[in-house]
C-alpha cells in the first residue's frame, strides 16, 4: 500500500493490537500506529485474512490473549 498512495522512501513500522481467543481466532484488531498511505488498514487486512492463531496456555487450557504486532514497510525511492 505504501507505493500505491505514494509515501515518501522511508521505513515505517506498524504496530496492531489484536485479541486472540480460545479457538485461535482474531477479534479487535486495533491500530497503535498512524502513518497514513493506507498501512494500517492493510496490515489489518492481511491479520484477518491470515490463518488461526495458536492460542495461549494457562493451567493446561486454551484461554484467550492479546498481542501486539509489528508489520515494518520498507518504502524505497522511485528510480
Amino acid at each position: 500500500m505504501p507505493v500505491v498512495k505514494q509515501a515518501p522512501a522511508g521505513k515505517y513500522t506498524v504496530i496492531v493490537k489484536f485479541r486472540i481467543t480460545e479457538e485461535g481466532g482474531v477479534e479487535d484488531i486495533v491500530a497503535e500506529t498512524n502513518h497514513g498511505y493506507g498501512m494500517e488498514n492493510e496490515v489489518i487486512r492481511i491479520i484477518n485474512s491470515g490463518p488461526s492463531w495458536i492460542p495461549a496456555i494457562q493451567y493446561g487450557r486454551p484461554v484467550s490473549s492479546y498481542r501486539r504486532q509489528p508489520v515494518t514497510f520498507l518504502k524505497e525511492d522511485d528510480k
